[in-house]
């Protein structure tokens, strides 16, 4: 099987001519590939049409636009994406015998190379790096699935994507993990929880998430599980198996585990708490809620600390909801805190304040009890 690296030296010319795709177009390809994809009645032509929808979105939705420059990390993120979709797509039968939705990952390298378009319109450069990183991940889950074999986990220093046989189904599934540089001999864990819509690599590749990790000298773990929105069933199986992989590959505080997540991902860190409340030292919601979540499990973690994060602003999940769920977490007497950021939205940065206030206090074991005010001037929510 050809590696990735000498794909991409056959790729990175053609990248560099055919430039990112339009929007208009991308999504339009990705929905037209979704349809066909999922629908039973064309499914002896798949591997035909996914053949054509990848030559589409690598070269064919717009005119060439003039070279880039050499050391262009945009033009070298799409020219990896390129090359892993095409070793996906010449190893899809083995692709699919690893995993449970092969044709998945086709939309995840289409997303990712539109989130790359995203990055240039923008012309940010902490973004265009996270979303370069972001594509590297991809990369490496392209190889893995295709071969069948995890890369171990990275010792320190920096972010990787890694995978494990689930023990639910057997498949492979995909987890992104981040090891901070001079890390203790026994560091602390902190599994985050996508959002919807995101992937693990997404999730892990943000540079608020990571230098937040630096700080505390923890580890991040971020499970793709399935990608569903509700995180049941073998979804939060797969986050009991990516914490497993993790503490099977090297020595870590056990006593210091901690579940957060983002959006979908900040409601599903109390399901996944709930679950086994015993393995965690805290859980951590960023602009999430209670929605959908049965709390009866919650009770069980009563005395261990929640750190409850929402935005003044979201207009998503509206802080009322994060209110309403630190309320009903202190009622069941778990050790709730509430932040509420000031003309904060439903994305990180916005929230990086009141997200920094609750990540310190997470790791420095300030609980309610200890210090029943809450912050960011919402001393009358409770």
């Amino acid at each position: 099987m050809p590696d990735i690296a000498q794909t991409i030296a056959v790729a990175a010319p053609a990248e560099r001519v055919y430039a990112a795709l339009t929007t208009r177009c991308a999504a339009t390809l990705r929905r037209i590939g979704a349809c066909m994809l999922r629908t039973s009645r064309v499914a002896a032509r798949l591997p035909a049409l996914v053949a054509l929808l990848a030559s589409a979105l690598a070269f064919g939705c717009t005119a060439p636009l003039a070279a880039e420059p050499a050391d262009d990390g945009l033009v070298a993120a799409r020219a990896t994406l390129s090359a892993a979709r095409a070793m996906l797509l010449a190893h899809l039968a083995a692709a699919k015998t690893h995993s449970d939705d092969a044709y998945d990952i086709v939309y995840r390298l289409n997303a990712a190379a539109e989130a790359l378009d995203g990055a240039r319109a923008r012309a940010e450069p902490e973004y265009a790096r996270d979303r370069e990183l972001a594509a590297k991940l991809d990369a490496t889950w392209v190889r893995a699935v295709t071969s069948g074999l995890c890369e171990a986990p990275a010792a320190a220093g920096g972010a990787s994507e890694t995978c494990f046989r689930a023990t639910s189904d057997g498949t492979l599934q995909p987890l992104a993990l981040y090891v901070p540089s001079g890390i203790e001999r026994t560091p602390p864990v902190v599994i985050v929880l996508r959002g919807r819509g995101q992937t693990e690599s997404d999730l892990l590749a943000r540079h608020e998430l990571r230098t937040l990790a630096d700080g505390a000298h923890a580890i991040l773990i971020a499970p793709y599980a399935r990608g569903r929105a509700t995180y049941d069933g073998a979804a939060t199986q797969d986050v009991f198996d990516a914490l497993a992989t993790v503490e099977q590959a090297r020595a870590v505080d056990r006593t210091r585990v901690y579940v957060a997540g983002f959006s979908m991902g900040g409601i599903a860190a109390f399901h996944v708490a709930g679950v086994a409340p015993q393995r965690f030292a805290a859980v951590l919601s960023i602009v999430g809620a209670l929605d959908g979540v049965d709390r009866e499990p919650l009770r069980a973690f009563a005395g261990r600390a929640a750190y409850v994060v929402n935005g003044e602003s979201d207009a998503i999940i509206a802080p009322a909801h994060g209110r309403a769920a630190a309320r009903y977490l202190r009622s069941i007497g778990v050790l709730a805190r509430y932040y509420e950021q000031p003309h904060g939205a439903h994305d990180l940065r916005s929230m990086l304040p009141a997200l920094s206030a609750a990540w310190h206090d997470m790791f420095a074991g300030i609980t309610a009890a200890s210090h029943a005010t809450t912050v960011f001037d919402n001393e009358d929510v409770f």
